[in-house]
């Protein structure tokens, strides 16, 4: 959909599940379980090997056991994460599609996030628990924490939500329209401190001065290889923090101006 078929009352179909993050869940959720139960695998072989040969049985055996164990609920955790957002994402899809209309109330709500509840907004995200009426019975259901600020908000400011209701799972159907999205969905800040001069110049140039740092060290890095003379490399590190320390301080001033209050 381009920019210009877009205005404030554009639907907006925001997919609540990452594949990427589901997969790479998957991929070290897997190698972790798996190199866990090779460790441990490896340990039942030592213990055997030592009551085979009726040696003295030291601790220390155990160890690979320990470790893999650890590595093993590491991996299990990983994979837990994936498969539960499949699990929803998956009943999400087939209550829309085969459930039965409903009204629901929000009687409470919970968040998961990067940062702390007391701080600053950082990647949080949302999920409800709502009071619906079925086949004469007041029943309630916790939805999973995928809805962003701006969605949080919008939700909160209705009496009544949108619901589809398949069995005893149910899914929020309400549209989200562009105008709802005032907010920055990752800190939780109006976009304006982003979208608008002088903060998106000034991120602009930061962001262009990171890309050029992270080429202009690693030619560095080649040179004090090359050289041998670690000055090269001892330039490249000093050269990020001298530009973008005061373009920092810039951002700040104006972020933080008496006429720039963020609500």
């Amino acid at each position: 959909m381009s920019k210009k078929k877009i205005d404030k009352d554009t639907v907006i179909n925001r997919g609540q599940y990452s594949i990427v993050k589901i997969v790479m869940l998957n991929i070290i959720g897997g190698i972790f379980v798996l190199i866990g139960a090779k460790l441990v695998s490896i340990c039942i072989e030592m213990v055997a090997e030592v009551i085979k040969k009726g040696e003295s049985f030291n601790a220390t055996v155990l160890l690979p056991m320990v470790i893999g164990l650890l590595f093993g609920l590491f991996g299990g955790i990983a994979l837990f994460f994936a498969w539960k957002d499949v699990y929803h994402w998956r009943k999400k899809k087939i209550a829309r599609e085969c459930g039965e209309d409903g009204f629901a109330v929000i009687i409470d709500y919970y968040s998961i996030s990067e940062g702390s509840k007391s701080g600053m907004n950082i990647n949080r995200y949302y999920g409800f628990v709502l009071s619906y009426e079925k086949d004469g019975e007041q029943k309630t259901f916790k939805t999973d924490a995928t809805f962003e600020i701006n969605e949080y908000n919008y939700l909160k400011s209705l009496d009544q939500v949108k619901i589809k209701i398949y069995g005893d799972y149910v899914v929020i159907n309400e549209e989200f329209r562009y105008g709802i999205y005032t907010k920055d969905s990752y800190s939780g800040l109006d976009k304006k401190y982003f979208n608008e001069k002088p903060y998106s110049t000034i991120i602009k140039i930061m962001t262009w001065f990171t890309l050029i740092w992270i080429v202009v060290f690693f030619v560095f890095f080649g040179l004090t290889i090359a050289l041998k003379n670690n000055v090269f490399v001892f330039i490249g590190f000093a050269g990020f923090p001298v530009v973008i320390i005061p373009l920092g301080i810039v951002y700040a001033y104006y972020f933080f101006g008496g006429d720039k209050k963020k609500k």
